[in-house]
């Protein structure tokens, strides 16, 4: 008799689970812990005659990470105003070790890199952002910028080394300003306090959807390589 895999696929889904917390430090970083119920898998996987079994689950959790990794970059596209190449760069991850077998607890891991997490972490949590130094410095209306709207990396040291250049407050707004002969002055950039971010990037809710679909394809397809092996 045909083994049923798409139920078992349906009852494993029911205890595949992201474990989407914080870093023990607070809002400071986000992962997503990509697990499943080893003991179900289990039965699953040598209901079936697969051999190594350790092995064939830590393959379908970390093929689950990797596609969820995949689909996190492409949401930062959809949920942000033109991520630089740098922040698509932003999520890592820790493939599943079949050694961890023998503990209970097997997991893949999605995670944003630090430097990329400091600034995301605010489009994900939302909250006030303290300026790193004095100020928060934010183009002006006419400024030129990058294709990522952003200024370029020698932006505000150049201005600066111009003559007709200054820092300063013009009827009440500090930044950097430039002075034409006309007596007409231009706003550069703009200086500001603490910047205030609204939720934007659906990191968790993204991490949820795909985990609860994507593990239980990937232990069917575990599944069906142990009976297509023994039929073979």
């Amino acid at each position: 008799m045909p083994l049923p895999l798409a139920g078992l696929g349906l009852r494993l889904g029911a205890k595949a689970v992201s474990s989407a917390l914080p870093s023990p430090a607070g809002p400071r970083g986000f992962n997503i812990n990509v697990q499943t119920d080893i003991r179900e898998a289990q039965r699953m996987l040598k209901r079936v005659g697969e051999r190594n079994i350790p092995l064939a689950i830590a393959q379908s959790l970390t093929a689950t990470a990797k596609h969820l990794q995949k689909v996190q970059k492409r949401s930062l596209r959809k949920y942000l105003d033109k991520p630089t190449p740098f922040t698509e760069k932003a999520f890592g991850l820790n493939m599943a070790k079949w050694k961890d077998f023998k503990r209970g607890t097997m997991f893949a891991r999605v995670f944003a890199h630090p430097i990329q997490s400091r600034y995301l972490e605010y489009q994900v949590y939302g909250g006030t952002r303290n300026p790193p130094k004095r100020a928060n410095i934010v183009p002006g209306k006419e400024t030129r910028v990058n294709k990522y709207g952003n200024l370029t990396k020698k932006y505000v040291q150049t201005q600066l080394a111009k003559p007709n250049t200054y820092v300063g407050k013009v009827n009440g707004v500090s930044g950097i300003w430039q002075r034409y002969k006309s007596g007409r002055q231009k706003l550069l950039v703009l200086f500001t306090g603490a910047t205030q971010y609204q939720k934007r990037l659906p990191f968790f809710r993204i991490s949820d959807r795909i985990v609860a679909r994507e593990l239980p394809k990937q232990i069917n397809k575990a599944v069906r390589r142990a009976l297509n092996a023994r039929g073979s």
